[in-house]
C-alpha cells in the first residue's frame, strides 16, 4: 500500500511541476478598466433616475396647483368687476360683458 501512495504522490508532484503562470490576453487590463468605469457611470445615473418618478409627480402637482390658483383668481376678478359696475344702457357694453371682453387677466 505504501508503494502505491508514493507513486501517486510522485505523479501529482510531477504534474504540478509542469504548471506555468497564466498569461492574460492582449488588452485584458484595458477591457477590465473600461468595464469598471462603465459600472461607475451607471451607478451615478441610477442615483439620479432613482428620484425621477418623484420629480415628475411633484412637477405635475405644482402645475395643477398653479392652474387652479389662476382659475380661481380669474373668476374672483370677473365677479368683482361685475359687482362693482353699475348697469349701463349701452348695447356695446352689454355685448362686451356677455363675451367677457371687458375683463383683463393678469398672468
Amino acid at each position: 500500500m505504501k508503494k502505491f501512495y508514493s507513486e501517486e504522490i510522485d505523479q501529482i508532484i510531477q504534474s504540478i511541476d509542469g504548471i506555468e503562470q497564466a498569461e492574460p490576453s492582449a488588452f485584458f487590463y484595458n477591457k477590465l478598466m473600461h468595464k469598471m468605469q462603465q459600472k461607475r457611470i451607471q451607478k451615478q445615473y441610477s442615483f439620479i433616475f432613482q428620484f425621477k418618478p418623484l420629480l415628475v409627480i411633484a412637477s405635475l402637482s405644482l402645475l395643477v396647483f398653479i392652474n387652479a390658483f389662476m382659475l380661481i383668481k380669474q373668476t374672483d376678478q370677473s365677479h368683482q368687476t361685475i359687482a362693482n359696475k353699475s348697469i349701463p344702457t349701452n348695447t356695446v357694453y352689454d355685448f362686451s360683458e356677455d363675451y367677457q371682453l371687458n375683463t383683463t387677466t393678469n398672468y
